[in-house]
């Protein structure tokens, strides 16, 4: 879809963000678009200040810190040249270079599109320039990409007028597996979304005969849920 086709599925209050990695040694951009702004190159298209190999590597850094139990004072920190001369930014210096650079109005639903593991980064808990975190200041949604939100968003538009209705609102199965490493709760976790569609259909320990038989009510139920393995094909 089009930047102004996109632009025009915003409400008033909200700010749409597509971050975009480039080669290394080259700035991150960002595609900012708002409703009813011009869609001029200066406007839409910002340079930040941060440049992609140390984002990418500060990110996976912040991600190690986290997973070892590190606080947000730990992982909060400016920008700063390691052992080898690389520069290392906290959520802080992150801040100063990726997000100041946007010049975000505050109090306007923010629409995060990421690129790699910029899906990683909290945005939320990131400490903005006055000391505040962005969670207090934005309410924020994630996206995997503009075309997704295009299309889900449209989808959401017209699914409101929609006049014929589902024969019924749940069809769950689930499937533990067999020998080892069984999924132990997955009829619990089928279970426990039933609960609120108690009149719906609930397979545990579903078979591919069982998705046969019923393909009708997979076909015509509001909400699909599989609770099962994922197995790799090279």
């Amino acid at each position: 879809p089009s930047l102004q086709r996109i632009r025009d599925t915003l409400a008033d209050n909200e700010t749409f963000l597509s971050f975009l990695y480039t080669n290394n040694g080259r700035t991150v951009y960002v595609f900012k678009l708002e409703k009813n702004q011009p869609l001029d190159a200066k406007s839409v298209v910002i340079k930040t200040e941060m440049l992609t190999l140390p984002l990418y590597d500060s990110i996976e850094r912040i991600k190690e810190k986290i997973t070892a139990g590190a606080t947000l004072r730990e992982i909060s920190g400016p920008c700063l040249s390691d052992d080898q001369g690389n520069e290392v930014c906290g959520l802080q210096g992150i801040y100063t270079k990726l997000i100041a650079p946007l010049k975000l109005t505050p109090h306007r639903r923010l629409i995060v599109a990421t690129d790699l593991n910029l899906s990683a980064l909290p945005f939320d808990i990131m400490p903005t320039a006055e000391g505040a975190l962005m969670m207090d200041t934005f309410d924020i949604t994630y996206v995997p990409s503009a075309t997704v939100f295009y299309y889900l968003r449209q989808r959401r538009t017209s699914t409101r007028h929609r006049t014929a209705n589902f024969q019924s609102k749940y069809a769950g199965f689930g499937y533990s597996g067999r020998e080892g490493n069984n999924l132990i709760h997955t009829e619990t976790e089928i279970t426990n979304a039933a609960r609120y569609f108690p009149n719906d259909l609930k397979v545990p320990n579903a078979t591919e005969d069982d998705l046969y038989q019923h393909s009708a009510d997979i076909a015509n139920a509001r909400f699909l849920h599989f609770a099962t393995h994922n197995y790799f094909e090279p």
